[in-house]
């Protein structure tokens, strides 16, 4: 449940008008009675007004990462698949035939997946490490090089 609007200024408990545009969430925001009293406060608003416009740009660039690696994952899709089943809250894969396709990937059976949910759940599983290993550079480079790195390879090794 999302916290009460905040009712009262930051920085004189005066009634408010408006709020920070920069922190504005959801979850939380600071909140003004004038542009004089959000001016006189902006050296406390200021980190959590970064720290906020940081995590949102860090949720965009996940959103576009997923949404990327899902659409790497299904031009390179390598799995026959004769028959998906969801049962009890499973899903439950059947092979298909190895030899009926001689190209490396095959075409993503679409087809068979009613839901974004069970086509993302198909996508991120029943797969080798190769699909991670291509997106490793990519996402070596959106998290900031070393550290990145470091973190990737006690992740994935």
């Amino acid at each position: 449940m999302a916290p009460e609007p905040q009712s009262t200024c930051e920085a004189c408990s005066k009634p408010t008008t408006s709020k920070c545009g920069g922190c504005a969430s959801d979850t939380y925001t600071h909140a003004y009675c004038s542009p004089e009293c959000q001016k006189k406060d902006w050296s406390k608003n200021k980190l959590v007004c970064k720290d906020l416009e940081l995590e949102r740009k860090l949720e965009r660039v996940a959103a576009i990462v997923h949404k990327a690696y899902l659409n790497f994952r299904e031009d390179t899709w390598d799995t026959p698949i004769n028959r998906i089943v969801v049962k009890a809250g499973e899903i439950i894969k059947f092979d298909g035939d190895q030899t009926e396709d001689t190209r490396f990937f095959l075409k993503f059976p679409s087809q068979m997946i009613k839901n974004e949910n069970m086509r993302s759940a198909v996508l991120t599983s029943w797969m080798c490490n190769e699909p991670l290993a291509f997106m490793f550079n990519l996402l070596k480079k959106l998290l900031g090089g070393r550290q990145c790195m470091s973190y990737c390879s006690r992740r994935w090794n």
